[in-house]
């Protein structure tokens, strides 16, 4: 079996060079998924894995999809959501009534957070406090995460912090299963990008990066991630982060709310 010491050993001489925090991936799942793919592979020993990663860019493309967490919940620390709800609609207000309001979910997953963000606009714009016409991309690199977006269908947990109006609104319950109502995808578009390695697939009033690259990346990773949502960030240029995350030093934002930052100018 794979040993905890040697497991960690491997991690800290390989993801560091690689863009990653080491401890944060120290993870029993990505245990698993790496002794798994060594199975397949037939590689008994890490140090051989790791002299094959190293020559071999498919493999380490296949590592790093293992590294990937796409674990979340629709409407994840609900009291950011509630803030954020605040927010827009105290900051749209100086945008043009034709504009298209335009938002991104960074690393959406299985989608739960970019349909989590147009049942917030739909419920705004019902309330009649957001008047602007509004499309969301959500965007992911793992496929498999991609396919579960597409097909819209949730476990209990991945729905335990809906407000339960919007529970009953938007959701068929079907035995152990929730089902997302296919009308969510009005407006809302999910594809696959790489955040990292392709330039930003658009200019956006909204970008939602949390509990991804600023967790588990290293920070030279988080800041050259932040110059590239800096750039394609559009007035009121809205960022919002993981709870336990944080900015680089110097990065061009001013905080408006809880993880939520505004581009200062």
């Amino acid at each position: 079996g794979m040993r905890q010491g040697s497991f960690e050993k491997f991690l800290r001489d390989t993801l560091p060079e690689m863009g990653y925090v080491w401890r944060r991936l120290c993870r029993k799942n990505v245990r698993r998924k790496l002794r798994h793919r060594m199975e397949y592979l037939r590689i008994r020993e890490l140090a051989d894995y790791r002299e094959l990663l190293l020559k071999n860019p498919e493999e380490m493309a296949v590592f790093e999809s293992l590294l990937r967490v796409t674990i979340t919940r629709f409407f994840r620390n609900a009291d950011v959501w509630e803030e954020l709800g605040q927010v827009l609609v105290r900051e749209v207000t100086a945008l043009d009534n034709s504009v298209i309001f335009s938002s991104w979910s960074v690393g959406c997953a299985g989608g739960e957070e970019p349909y989590s963000l147009a049942m917030l606009l739909n419920q705004l714009s019902r309330r009649g406090e957001f008047g602007h016409p509004w499309r969301i991309l959500g965007t992911d690199s793992d496929d498999a995460s991609l396919k579960r977006a597409g097909e819209r269908v949730y476990k209990r947990g991945s729905v335990r912090e809906v407000p339960q109006n919007l529970l009953e609104r938007w959701f068929d319950h079907r035995d152990d299963l929730w089902v997302l109502n296919p009308g969510i995808t009005d407006n809302l578009t999910i594809r696959s990008h790489d955040t990292l390695h392709e330039p930003p697939p658009g200019a956006f009033h909204l970008v939602l990066v949390r509990n991804s690259i600023f967790t588990y990346n290293t920070p030279a990773v988080g800041e050259r991630l932040t110059e590239t949502i800096r750039g394609c960030l559009v007035p009121p240029g809205l960022l919002v982060i993981g709870r336990k995350e944080s900015l680089p030093e110097g990065s061009g934002f001013e905080r408006v709310g809880k993880c939520i930052y505004r581009k200062s100018t």
